[in-house]
């Protein structure tokens, strides 16, 4: 007894099945014997026994059904010629008793096109561009039952290139020297883009006398172009020493090939080159992550380095500060000591005397001395007061500080550089004492009078005032002064501004003052025009900042 199922349909690819066992399985599973790849198709769908010399085909309880010749059944006997329906798979019963010589006939041939099917699932089961092109050529061997076979690609310079061969008589691909091919056909292929067969060189006049063909023994041949729609990518040759090797079906197998094989090789080649682009890619990421972390570093360090310019630059600016201070204070001291000086002569004088002059009592002209005597050393105090209290000495680093006083320790200070024809107005208003580094605050204020003070060509005001606000205190310093340019006046904290005409540096007054501000987390804000003079407005809040 023999009989086959032989598919059709969806499953003209796949061979016959031979019915040799006593039950054969039809199913999901791949376990079973007939694999139909189906989500409708149950894990068991169908099983076919032979019995009583014939075979009867039973439903397994699918979802779907068993039909045979249309008819849906649970249980049926079959017949020569019957057809099998599994969901969307036709499968037709043949018994080989009875069956056709060419019914027998197609059964064998359908091998080749299982193997067909085989090959495409392999070629396609893989991205690594070496492994498909491994399969593609073996399988080519295969399919033809040629000889010899190669594979060759077109490389970045358009020229064909040798990938892969089998059966060459060489040591190794990558040699130097050229597979023994027929030249002729590769060039005739590879110009046209069309296959080339050849069942007998001797028969074709085009290749009877080519070297190649008569060095190398060949009888039979066959080059298929690798096509992506127009475009050629490479090409597979195969040949043989034997005539008539080939056939008509073996080239159509071989074409049905090739195109399969073009779009996995390109595939493969896509996969390659992004591959290749990712490393690229992901290399460029690493090479600029590393650049920015060093410029990082760098600009880190420059912050540093410019944090520490900017403190050597405020201190010498306040050393300056001092050093200009000392001479206006030796001056301002020089006065009141003249007046104790003079006034102490004269009561050595007197007390030397022995006479009065008449209608005058010593009590009244010592009465008088005393008087200017303490006046003079009350200013005096108020000047060491006012300079101590700017250069820090004798105070903590953050204090409660009384800012309309620090104002006047500040003016006293900047007496001998105000000219009289400049008048200076207070506004003082009653103020609740500050948080904050009292001898900084000194300094931002001296640096905003003296700028005010210096853009006043001839007669003006330079006007103080002070007010309480909710957050803290404000400062206002307006003058008549000379006034800036939109250009100057973004300029002003930059240290690129001086409106100091014969002093070299003194752009560093602002740009130190609102360094000072900002780091008691106040703000200092400018209002400036040309001949409409300058308000700077100074708010510190209540509590200051801890400085470091």
């Amino acid at each position: 007894m023999a009989a086959h199922l032989v598919p059709e349909d969806n499953l003209s690819g796949t061979a016959a099945l031979p019915l040799t066992k006593p039950e054969t399985t039809i199913g999901r599973h791949g376990q079973r014997d007939l694999l139909l790849d189906d989500p409708r198709v149950s894990g068991l769908h169908a099983t076919i026994r032979s019995a009583n010399g014939g075979f009867v085909i039973e439903d397994n309880g699918s979802l779907h059904g068993t039909r045979v010749n249309g008819q849906r059944v649970t249980s049926q006997q079959l017949h020569h010629n019957d057809l099998i329906q599994v969901v969307v798979f036709s499968l037709r019963f043949v018994d080989s008793e009875n069956a056709s010589q060419d019914q027998t006939a197609r059964i064998y041939e359908i091998d080749p096109l299982r193997l067909l099917l085989d090959v495409t699932r392999q070629i396609n089961s893989s991205l690594a561009l070496k492994e498909v092109l491994e399969v593609v050529i073996d399988a080519v061997i295969q399919v033809t039952r040629a000889e010899r076979g190669f594979l060759m690609t077109i490389n970045a310079g358009g020229d064909l290139e040798t990938r892969v061969a089998r059966n060459f008589d060489k040591k190794a691909l990558g040699a130097s020297e050229d597979v023994a091919i027929s030249t002729s056909v590769v060039d005739r292929v590879r110009g046209t883009r069309s296959p080339v067969a050849v069942s007998d060189v001797l028969h074709d006049p085009g290749l009877v006398s080519a070297y190649s063909i008569q060095a190398l023994g060949l009888r039979s041949l066959m080059c298929v172009p690798l096509l992506i729609q127009d475009r050629l990518i490479g090409l597979v040759y195969v040949d043989s020493h034997k005539a008539e090797q080939f056939s008509s079906g073996d080239l159509d197998l071989f074409i049905s090939l090739a195109g399969q094989a073009a779009v996995a090789i390109e595939k493969s080649q896509l996969y390659e080159q992004l591959q290749q682009y990712s490393e690229s890619l992901e290399q460029q990421v690493r090479d600029r992550t590393e650049a920015l972390v060093t410029a990082n570093e760098d600009l880190k360090q420059a912050y540093v380095e410019l944090q520490q310019a900017q403190a050597e630059v405020i201190q010498s600016e306040k050393l300056a500060a001092v050093g200009r201070l000392a001479a206006g204070i030796a001056h301002e001291i020089n006065s009141p000591l003249g007046v104790l000086t003079s006034g102490m002569d004269l009561m050595g004088r007197l007390v030397a005397r022995a006479q009065w002059p008449e209608g005058e009592q010593p009590s009244d002209i010592l009465g008088e001395i005393s008087r200017s005597t303490t006046a003079a050393t009350g200013r005096l105090e108020r000047i060491v007061k006012a300079f101590k209290a700017f250069s820090g000495l004798d105070a903590a680093e953050i204090e409660a500080v009384d800012i309309n006083e620090a104002i006047e320790g500040t003016l006293a200070l900047l007496n001998h550089e105000i000219p009289s024809r400049i008048r200076i107005v207070r506004e003082l208003n009653d103020l609740k004492p500050i948080r904050c580094s009292r001898g900084r605050i000194h300094q931002a204020v001296m640096n905003v009078l003296s700028n005010a003070v210096e853009a006043i060509d001839g007669e003006g005001v330079v006007r103080i005032r002070t007010d309480q606000q909710p957050e803290g205190v404000c400062i206002t310093i307006q003058d008549s002064g000379r006034g800036m340019t939109p250009e100057q006046l973004a300029r002003a904290f930059d240290g690129g501004f001086a409106n100091k005409r014969d002093r070299v540096g003194a752009s560093l007054g602002m740009l130190i003052a609102g360094q000072i501000v900002r780091d008691h987390r106040g703000q200092i804000h400018v209002e400036s025009a040309p001949g409409k003079g300058t308000t700077v407005t100074i708010a510190l809040p209540s509590d200051g900042l801890p400085l470091k």
